[in-house]
């Protein structure tokens, strides 16, 4: 049969576990920023391709009047 745990051991657990759950929320942060800076990276290299494919803009979109 299992011991009952006192009080001051459940607190302690308690605080292992938040420490833990923190330093996953902050890993998934540095994560989350990391991914963000390279899909701009990649979305500022897609723009840059496409003008290079499309050439100079002249104005001469549907729609538009000079």
């Amino acid at each position: 049969m299992r011991k009952k745990r006192t009080i001051d051991e459940r607190l302690d657990a308690l605080a292992e576990s938040l420490e833990l759950l923190t330093g996953m929320h902050r890993a998934t942060e540095r994560e989350l920023r990391r991914f963000s800076r390279l899909a701009r990276l990649i979305l500022i290299n897609h723009e840059e391709r496409l003008r290079d494919l499309e050439g100079p803009d002249d104005g001469d979109e549907p729609g538009k009047r000079p």
